[in-house]
């Protein structure tokens, strides 16, 4: 994350690297306010517990029943829990900070 590794990016940026990747939306969401905490050591890593939601936007670019307006308006629908595809990214970035 760019505001968490700055000077990182910085350097690399100086150093002549082509690309730099940022983590998507749900990395980001868990990374910016855990990261410090974990830092300072106001917390730690062994239980935290993660409750994201997104709109239906997050869900791909995919045309699904599942995904329609009538289908979702007003509602939840759990999914990807404990095995979300962005748990690495996650994992990554918290693994870092502690």
């Amino acid at each position: 994350l760019t505001e968490l590794k700055r000077d990182a990016v910085k350097a690399a940026s100086k150093a002549g690297v082509a690309l730099i990747a940022n983590p998507g939306c749900y990395p980001t969401s868990v990374q910016l306010p855990l990261c410090p905490l974990l830092e300072a050591k106001c917390i730690t890593a062994d239980h935290i517990t993660i409750d994201a939601k997104s709109g239906v936007s997050g869900a791909g670019r995919g045309a699904k029943e599942a995904f329609l307006y009538a289908e979702v308006a007003e509602g939840m629908h759990a999914y990807g829990v404990s095995r979300h595809r962005h748990m690495p990214e996650i994992e990554q970035g918290l693994s870092e900070s502690h």
